[in-house]
């Protein structure tokens, strides 16, 4: 039977717990990776082959008793906050070229159509209310339907005059 020591475990699994920790942070806040459309299986999977890959070019890490609350506490929160920073840093990035890419696209007249984003969940513009023309009586007199799709509002008939 193999045997390990307690201190075998903890010199195999401390060099790579500390890297996985600021990996699995920076992808839980990283725009593209860190959206519900990416399975948190894939997020950890790269947190972990990333801890695996940077850990022989690491330093040496001191031994901390990962059983004592208190020692192993702040070192998580610091890991956890170095990848939230970074990952936020990059968010913030990704912001500032969308906020920029709207302003160019409402000097251009490019954002007058509204759409539904996917990523963020929301609609992008407030234009949602559509005018249709119908001929419900004749071909020659015009019925207008306005519905409000974000509102939910059933279509009201309105005739007009022609």
């Amino acid at each position: 039977m193999i045997t390990f020591s307690e201190a075998q475990l903890l010199a195999w699994l401390q060099p790579l717990l500390w890297p996985f920790l600021r990996a699995l942070a920076l992808f839980g806040a990283l725009p593209v990776l860190g959206q519900r459309s990416v399975p948190a299986r894939v997020r950890v999977a790269l947190a972990a082959f990333i801890a695996i890959a940077a850990q022989p070019t690491l330093p040496p890490v001191p031994p901390v008793a990962l059983d004592s609350l208190p020692q192993v506490l702040p070192l998580v929160a610091q890991q956890m906050i170095i990848g939230l920073a970074l990952g936020f840093s990059v968010r913030l990035v990704f912001a500032a070229v969308e906020f920029a890419g709207e302003l160019i696209g409402l000097q251009m007249g490019l954002n007058f159509a509204g759409f539904f984003d996917p990523i963020s969940a929301r609609q992008a513009r407030k234009d949602t209310s559509a005018y249709v023309q119908s001929s419900a009586h004749s071909r020659h007199t015009p019925l207008r339907y306005k519905a409000s799709f974000s509102a939910g509002v059933p279509a009201k008939r309105v005739a007009t005059s022609s």
